[in-house]
């Protein structure tokens, strides 16, 4: 199927970020839910103390600094715009190879970061790890 590069790129670019933002926010519920529970903990040299299970748990969700998509593309200009055509990877040594490199006019490689979790959930952990 082809269609406008742009099209493309925006479709992928809103697809990861609503990926993220979905993993993000289930996270946030899970550590919201768990903030207010506690565990007793018990110190080697006697004594005991109530620890915040958030403060113990791993805040981002995913340990992904980075997305990176690959795609081989046919393109075609048109009336200044340029239209993309994506065909399937093939892996070097498959056969069919020659075909796919053959008709692969560019390889795109689009790369998406992943950000600082957000003030709150940053606020809330350092509020609990005082309490350590």
């Amino acid at each position: 199927m082809e269609m406008k590069l742009d099209e493309l790129l925006a479709s992928i670019s809103l697809s990861v970020q609503q990926a993220g933002q979905i993993v993000d926010r289930d996270a946030a519920d899970v550590f919201l839910k768990l903030a207010a529970s506690t565990i007793e903990m018990t110190a080697e040299k006697g004594g005991s103390r109530e620890i915040p299970v958030a403060a113990l748990m791993h805040h981002k969700p995913l340990l992904l600094d980075e997305v990176s998509i690959r795609m081989n593309a046919s393109l075609r200009l048109e009336n200044g715009s340029v239209y993309v055509e994506t065909m399937p990877s093939v892996a070097e040594g498959d056969s069919g190879s020659e075909t796919n490199a053959a008709e692969k006019q560019a390889e795109i490689v689009l790369t998406y970061k992943s950000n600082e979790p957000s003030e709150g959930i940053a606020r809330i952990t350092n509020d609990l790890n005082r309490n350590l």
